[in-house]
């Protein structure tokens, strides 16, 4: 079964940072790893520069014809949605 990696970056204003840790750990993360049915999911900061945050998550349940590309119309089809800082 092939496997998909997905790789989102996003840019926080440091005085928005402890809130987005937050909300990252106790709501997007747990929604993300069961709307995407993830086999692991990890993230990090940036050392270059500190706005810049990176998530990865692994997934093996997602079937792509070949050469398809999987984009955000087809996560949107396989169960993700975007969610938003409150």
């Amino acid at each position: 079964m092939a496997k998909a990696f997905v790789v989102v970056r996003a840019e926080v204003p440091e005085p928005e940072r402890a809130r987005f840790d937050h909300w990252y750990d106790t709501d997007h993360l747990p929604w993300a790893l069961r709307a995407f049915e993830a086999r692991r999911a990890w993230r990090c900061w940036s050392r270059a520069d500190r706005a810049v945050h990176v998530g990865e998550g692994e997934r093996l349940n997602i079937v792509l014809q070949a050469g398809e590309r999987l984009t955000i119309g087809r996560m949107q089809k396989v169960g993700a949605r975007g969610k938003n800082l409150p």
